[in-house]
């Protein structure tokens, strides 16, 4: 069986004009999870689940075990651009928007907003890292994404971190009231070892 070569170069599918080609365009495994963010653990468990989720590969009559897959690129990017929030109202704000996380950290102003991922422990991460993340922080591929303020993101950040920080404290607590399996033996060690010692200086 010949070794399968990728029909489309790489530059293409990182490139903004991807929107433009072909949608029926074939896309390896490797490619799709390229543009989508899935692992290809991810992308093989969306295929096996009943009924499988998107992307879907193409169906063709000589679809078998070890028989070569391929996606649709229309496919792949579908599901990238339902991963997307929802776009929101225009809005008018006196300076450029935004372009980086970094930027919207240092400069946002009350009314710029970016777009956010919750990972599986509930903190909202940039969306674009959580992409390329995939499924370190969600393993299922289904996290929500939405656009917050920074505000809402600040305070949204401080409340997980306060949720962090009193379940730490909650583990730590209950390790220290669990009983020790060792204590006894240590106290029993002790003890017999000032009887011994006791019992030498009687015999003295």
């Amino acid at each position: 069986m010949p070794k399968r070569t990728d029909r489309i170069a790489d530059e293409l599918l990182l490139a903004n004009g991807v929107w433009e080609l072909d949608p029926t365009l074939p896309l390896s495994p490797r490619q799709v999870c390229l543009i989508t963010g899935l692992s290809a653990d991810q992308l093989k468990e969306r295929r096996r689940t009943r009924p499988p989720k998107p992307p879907f590969p193409f169906r063709g009559i000589d679809d078998r075990p070890g028989s070569a897959l391929w996606y649709p690129l229309g496919e792949a990017l579908d599901y990238k651009r339902t991963r997307l929030p929802r776009p929101l109202p225009a809005l008018a704000p006196p300076t450029a928007p935004a372009r980086t996380f970094a930027t919207f950290l240092t400069q946002a102003l009350p009314t710029d907003v970016w777009p956010f991922q919750r990972s599986h422990d509930g903190q909202w991460l940039d969306f674009f890292t959580a992409l390329r993340l995939g499924r370190w922080i969600d393993p299922e591929g289904e996290g929500e994404c939405v656009w917050l303020t920074l505000d809402a993101y600040l305070r949204e950040t401080a409340l997980w971190a306060e949720q962090q920080k009193s379940a730490m404290a909650a583990r730590l607590l209950t390790r220290e009231l669990a009983p020790s399996s060792t204590t006894g033996g240590e106290v029993s060690g002790e003890v017999k070892t000032v009887r011994r010692r006791g019992s030498n200086r009687r015999s003295l």
